[in-house]
């Protein structure tokens, strides 16, 4: 396809579906590309395509389901301030130059499963109001989340991030909402140094699998696992329904009507009733990497809680005559950690 293709501010009325005439059709060096401002009522579908010069969908708005499945974008594209009402797919898309999202609005699920991002990636103040799946996405240069908000689940399973990376929020928005689950479970860190969750909220958020030892976690905000008396704890651990109860809250009652606990990973609440043994394992090795974490970066009492929640997966995977001393020992570990005295932790105990 060549000449130049200018649909600025074109409205693709309601009923109308735009599909490229030739499925993987692809736009010639000369074609200058641009939906900006463009409305589509209707369903767009733009599978396979191959965009070799750069394309402009800046405050487009897809009313519609926008799918751009197995799409290539190789001079980079501008969907800043793009508004995507409908389902969005960008499932095995490759972005070989800057992938700009820069304020779009997913109102519903936004699939980005399998994409590559070859360069720069940036969602900086993104909102995705509906369910958000990365799954073993590539992101091989900058993946840049700065005030990017997620209101219901957000899924980086076995992405790979092979440079920066950036998860930064304000006292208001903490990235990550409340009620959000970030799973980031087998993520691939390679510049682990280079990775950061600032100001984010981490209450349901599960980093089994991963590397985190190097990773900045600057004023996050954990989950909390009660100190449950002996009565309790059997409870919690139950594999029925009512231990689901007890664990959903541990997970969502108010701070302010819950006991003093420890700063605690979602993975240890989510885990339970899986394959245990391989389960405790793992999260004690989570674990044992925050404790390395927060002491590299001076922060001991925070260190300490997560020493005890390895302790704690040790016990639980131990025999029973060997998880009283190992309880034990956690715990003098954890107050001694307190008694020096150290400065604030970074992280924050929420509900």
């Amino acid at each position: 396809m060549s000449g130049n293709v200018d649909f600025t501010a074109f409205v693709f009325p309601f009923g109308t579906q735009l599909k490229c005439p030739v499925y993987g059709d692809q736009f010639s060096e000369s074609t200058v590309i641009s939906f900006q401002n463009a409305v589509f009522y209707g369903d767009a579908d733009f599978a396979k395509v191959r965009f070799t010069q750069r394309v402009e969908f800046k405050e487009a708005k897809f009313h519609g389901t926008a799918g751009f499945t197995q799409a290539r974008f190789y001079s980079g594209c501008d969907f800043s301030r793009v508004e995507f009402l409908g389902h969005t797919n960008f499932t095995s898309a490759v972005f070989c130059d800057l992938a700009d999202f820069w304020g779009a609005k997913f109102l519903r699920i936004a699939a980005f499963m399998g994409t590559t991002f070859e360069r720069v990636a940036d969602f900086r103040r993104t909102e995705f109001e509906g369910s958000a799946s990365f799954l073993s996405a590539q992101f091989r240069d900058t993946a840049d989340f700065r005030e990017t908000t997620f209101r219901d689940a957000a899924t980086f399973l076995s992405t790979a991030f092979r440079g920066e990376a950036i998860f930064m929020g304000s006292d208001s928005e903490r990235v990550f909402a409340p009620r959000s689950d970030a799973v980031f479970q087998e993520a691939i860190f390679s510049e682990s140094e280079q990775v950061a969750f600032r100001h984010v909220f981490l209450g349901r958020a599960q980093f089994l699998g991963s590397d985190v030892r190097q990773v900045d976690f600057t004023d996050v905000d954990w989950a909390r696992r009660p100190f449950w008396g002996p009565r309790w704890e059997p409870l919690v651990a139950r594999h029925d329904r009512l231990g689901s109860i007890i664990r959903c809250i541990c997970r969502v009652w108010p701070n302010w009507l819950r006991p003093r606990g420890r700063y605690a990973v979602a993975d240890e609440f989510w885990q339970i009733g899986k394959d245990e043994d391989k389960s405790y394992a793992l999260i004690r090795k989570l674990y044992r990497q925050l404790q390395y974490n927060y002491e590299d970066h001076r922060d001991p009492v925070t260190a300490g809680d997560f020493h005890f929640g390895e302790m704690h997966m040790r016990r639980l995977s131990d025999p029973p005559g060997n998880g009283c001393c190992v309880s034990s020992n956690a715990t003098t570990s954890s107050l001694s950690s307190r008694s020096t005295g150290g400065s604030a932790g970074t992280g924050r105990i929420i509900a």
